[in-house]
């Protein structure tokens, strides 16, 4: 399989390529030319807003939303033909927020955090998807 992400640099490009080369099943390649099936995905940004607003209007919570869109296409003598393709898949996360209690620091680490398990639940259920009809 190789993995063709955009954009390369998003936690979903980095969920995926992990959970491809964890799986046995599976041989992450370098190059189109060398996989039997090329997984292009865009999308994998992470974004963020309040989920939770106290009575003063202050955000207790926030809500890190991850989505994406994927094609996997195999390699045929005739070049490459569609698999199976999904459109605005989405993955959301919530964290807690308490303003004044924690450094930015750690509000923005607890940011990073709740992307990357969005990124993580988001990669599970594109190879679910992929696993089923490859």
């Amino acid at each position: 399989m190789h993995l063709v992400a955009e954009p390369a640099e998003s936690p979903l490009a980095a969920a995926l390529a992990t959970a491809l080369r964890r799986d046995s099943q599976v041989s992450l390649a370098e190059t189109a030319e060398g996989a039997d099936g090329i997984l292009r995905v865009s999308g994998g940004k992470p974004s963020s807003r309040p989920a939770a607003i106290d009575q003063s209007g202050v955000a207790t919570e926030y809500e890190v939303r991850l989505g994406a869109d994927f094609r996997l296409l195999q390699r045929t003598p005739q070049g490459e033909e569609p698999v199976v393709a999904r459109k605005g898949l989405e993955v959301r996360t919530t964290y807690p927020y308490q303003e004044g209690a924690t450094s930015p620091a750690v509000e923005e680490a607890n940011k990073r955090r709740a992307a990357r398990q969005a990124a993580n639940d988001l990669a599970e259920r594109i190879l679910s998807a992929i696993r089923q009809n490859f």
